[in-house]
């Protein structure tokens, strides 16, 4: 049987792409995740439901997994696979980074005993995956691949099985068929047909995912009926498709698809798949420019919004108090001002911190290092949107109503405003990503934009794209002007998250340099704008220090070398007025 070349072509272009994928995690090697995990089972996710914990600050959801092979650990028929986030009536949890696992996936996962038997039900163990979403690697029967974020294995059985029980020194045990086999062998057979599906143009080349925009796909060999159309998977780099839900397909015929474009598309080529079980692959990439979040809600894709929650027309964060000590305060509030001013999210800090240290559903939208729960290995950062829904026309709208971002505190990272070392992480690029998620935009497939699915070790990535800022500004033109549920809609950033007064004469007070570095605040006072008083502030409102000037130049000076670092307000009396600014010392 001759080879089809045209597989062969785009099995070619994938594999490079998730071997050199960096995600926002640090890889943690199969050789690591085996000697590391208690259990490493094949299986096929057959069943997924969505809880809350007993505790009910965090969703979950728990796939039950039918096993076929045991590679590490006790065997057993089924195993239940607990992760994060997930949709219960109409509330809702999104995680960055963490594992989402759809009933039929079929792979190899890696796990570790879940620390909390309140998970354990109808008899069966639950597990969590070792290393959230890398510690699942997926099977692609038509690409016969075996694939995580970071690395690809072609040829399932005769190469990874192979590699994994090199590894651990002993073979696998069977448990029951695995319909990989046969999948396989099924997909090549069908690949010597002339009636493979040819896909030949787009409607569009240039699109966005998760905003239910429609795409024409024309060609043939589709056939009458609707199998499901392929996207390659944003979440994955491309290595792998994700394919849409049968609520997604608009229309089916032999000649044209009509098919909504998923949250998780990114550049790349698109798959069809017909009723017989045949591929055909676009031979020209779909460029996917931005991608937003969305909700599966019965087996339906929808999107989200943001709204007025704290009663000043936006959300805000609210720093741990440890965090808010840090030297990662500036970078953050660097990376939060990037996307109020860019989309007009109307995101600021509270004044005061908090102790709460970790993602719960607390209505605190905290901002914290993960010293008190540690993040799973390899993850630098994630971001955690909780939501609300409620019915309306027969469609449920949903709006972000709690979000919490936590950062790995054992990195190496880089605080500063400079290029990060060879060795270490810069910490701003991080958190504008995950703000970006928490603006509500998912991952693509472009190294040139903030919300790309990869960063190496020591790249800088802070500034948004046109199209970074094109897909925030679509979020927040109907969070602002399209009401949801009973809530007040969110303003309109004014791009003054550093400020805690807004008044008119701001642009004639220059406060410099801030971070504070040289133990000296210099405010500076332009046209008859004079400097009368200034009261400095901890985060808890308590007065700091003050100081009055009488003899006022253009520009005057507040001593603070004999302080802790942190953040403090600044409040600035004028003859025109009162003024306060966020001031952090180094």
């Amino acid at each position: 049987m001759k080879p089809n070349l045209l597989f062969l072509s785009i099995l070619m272009i994938f594999l490079p792409k998730v071997m050199i994928s960096q995600e926002l995690l640090v890889e943690i090697s199969l050789q690591e995740q085996i000697a590391k995990a208690s259990k490493v089972v094949e299986g096929e996710v057959v069943m997924s439901e969505s809880f809350w914990n007993d505790a009910q600050d965090n969703i979950y959801t728990r796939h039950r997994i039918q096993i076929s092979k045991v590679f590490k650990g006790v065997s057993a028929n089924e195993i239940d696979i607990i992760t994060l986030g997930g949709v219960v009536g109409l509330e809702a949890m999104v995680v960055s980074n963490a594992l989402e696992l759809d009933e039929g996936d079929m792979g190899v996962f890696i796990l570790n005993d879940t620390p909390n038997s309140e998970f354990n039900r109808d008899n069966i163990n639950s597990y969590i995956p070792y290393s959230d979403i890398q510690s699942f690697y997926k099977y692609s029967a038509e690409l016969n691949l075996a694939a995580n974020i970071f690395k690809s294995y072609s040829g399932i059985i005769n190469n990874f099985h192979q590699v994994i029980t090199t590894e651990l020194g002993r073979p696998y045990t069977v448990i029951s068929d695995s319909p990989i086999d046969s999948n396989i062998n099924a997909i090549n057979a069908n690949r010597s047909s002339s009636s493979l599906p040819v896909i030949s143009s787009f409607s569009s080349y240039n699109t966005t995912a998760g905003t239910k925009t429609i795409l024409t796909i024309n060609g043939s060999g589709f056939g009458t009926e609707m199998p499901t159309v392929g996207f390659c998977d944003a979440n994955y780099g491309g290595a792998l498709f994700y394919d849409v839900g049968p609520a997604q397909i608009v229309s089916w015929s032999d000649t044209e698809i009509e098919v909504e474009i998923p949250d998780r598309a990114g550049t790349g080529a698109v798959r069809v798949m017909n009723s017989d079980n045949q591929y055909g692959y676009s031979t020209t990439d779909l460029t996917v420019d931005f991608a937003q979040i969305n909700l599966d809600y019965n087996n339906i894709a929808y999107q989200t919004q943001h709204i007025n929650t704290n009663n000043e027309g936006g959300f805000t964060w609210q720093m741990n108090t440890d965090f808010e000590s840090s030297l990662a305060v500036d970078p953050f509030v660097r990376g939060l001002d990037s996307w109020s001013c860019e989309s007009g999210i109307n995101w600021d800090v509270a004044l005061n911190t908090t102790t709460a240290n970790s993602s719960s559903n607390d209505g605190i939208n905290v901002v914290t290092f993960d010293d008190a729960s540690p993040l799973p290995p390899g993850v630098l950062g994630r971001c955690t949107s909780r939501y609300s829904g409620c019915p309306f026309n027969g469609e449920v709208k949903w709006y972000v109503d709690e979000m919490d971002i936590v950062f790995n505190s054992s990195i190496n990272w880089n605080f500063s405003t400079s290029p990060p070392a060879s060795n270490e992480v810069d910490f701003e690029s991080v958190a504008v990503h995950e703000l970006g998620h928490g603006q509500q935009l998912g991952h693509v497939i472009n190294d040139a934009e903030v919300m790309h699915f990869s960063m190496a070790a020591n790249v800088v990535s802070r500034t948004l794209s046109p199209n970074d800022i094109q897909g925030a500004n679509d979020i927040q033109d109907r969070s602002s002007t399209i009401q949801i549920c009973g809530q007040s809609l969110m303003e309109d950033s004014s791009c003054s998250t550093l400020s805690t007064t807004d008044v008119s004469f701001t642009d004639q007070i220059i406060i410099y340099p801030n971070p504070v570095t040289s133990g000296v605040i210099n405010i500076k006072s332009a046209n008859e704008t004079r400097v009368e008083n200034m009261r400095l502030y901890n985060t808890v409102g308590e007065l700091i220090t003050s100081k009055e000037f009488v003899n006022n130049g253009s520009v005057n000076q507040l001593h603070v070398s004999t302080l802790s670092t942190g953040l403090y307000v600044l409040q600035i009396e004028t003859n025109q007025g009162i003024v306060s600014k966020k001031i952090l010392l180094n």
